[in-house]
């Protein structure tokens, strides 16, 4: 089946590309601007650029991917629905938080096919294989988004629309959040002159190896898990120094640190 992007956008564009390498068709791939849709079929290597505004112009058929902005999905729904879309097999939207049911209105089996991935760019196939997709919607839906996302060599795991929610919200706090607290330990080291370069990344890695060979419980180390209590509340001052409003945060992270991985340590 032909793959149609509305708002291609980083995880569009990737999808699409993915879907391609698969021996899957790519159609339209829309975006707001000309320039940006031209941008995306060159991005993809395949497809016809669309702008918005034209959206009632072809007939579409085969797969509607919605990559739009969680804010966006509902209207850009409402506005397929006055499309051509009578030759469309199946539609489904990539957020991670929004209901799968928003899409009921237009009439066909539908999803939410979200991959637990971080788009901070586009990304080539390759390193979408083995990636976990989250999916959610009608009975039909669910079996067309199963297809897709093994089409794109990933994993598709069925949750329910709570589940779903449960599970971006996990992965905001792993991903996002972790992002946070590194440009926050830069900035840190940056007060004391100090450049770190790429040393924090192969600390993240370092770290994410361990947890791949022995486990999130084994893989903690520092100062909290060792119970070094004295060198917690040292750094407790010198952060106070450095960023008062960062204190409070840091407490609660030694106290969640504590529990999670040494309960023995009270």
């Amino acid at each position: 089946m032909r793959l149609h992007v509305i708002g291609a956008g980083k995880v569009g564009r990737s999808l699409a590309k993915a879907y391609r390498a698969s021996g899957g068709k790519v159609g339209y791939l829309v975006n707001r601007t000309l320039v940006r849709a031209e941008e995306s079929v060159r991005s993809v290597g395949a497809g016809v650029p669309l702008v918005f505004d034209d959206l009632k112009t072809p007939k579409f058929d085969g797969i509607l991917a919605i990559t739009v902005t969680d804010r966006e999905i509902e209207s850009t729904a409402k506005l397929l629905e006055n499309c051509d879309i009578t030759r469309v097999s199946f539609v489904f939207h990539a957020s991670g938080y929004a209901d799968s049911r928003i899409l009921r209105g237009l009439c066909k089996p539908y999803a939410s096919v979200h991959p637990i991935f971080a788009f901070g760019r586009v990304v080539e196939p390759r390193e979408l294989q083995g990636v976990y997709y989250d999916i959610s919607g009608d009975e039909k839906g669910l079996e067309y988004a199963s297809n897709f996302v093994r089409a794109l060599r990933g994993v598709p795991l069925p949750v329910d629309e709570r589940g779903k929610k449960v599970l971006h919200l996990a992965a905001v706090i792993v991903s996002n959040f972790g992002l946070t607290l590194m440009s926050q330990a830069e900035r840190l080291c940056h007060t004391a002159g100090i450049d770190v370069g790429d040393q924090f990344l192969k600390l993240v890695y370092s770290t994410l190896a361990n947890v791949e060979k022995v486990g999130v419980k084994n893989a903690a180390t520092g100062p909290v898990v060792r119970g070094d209590w004295a060198v917690v509340k040292a750094e407790r001052e010198l952060l106070r120094e450095l960023d008062p409003d960062f204190v409070d945060l840091y407490d609660k992270l030694v106290e969640m640190t504590r529990r999670e991985f040494c309960a023995e340590c009270a």
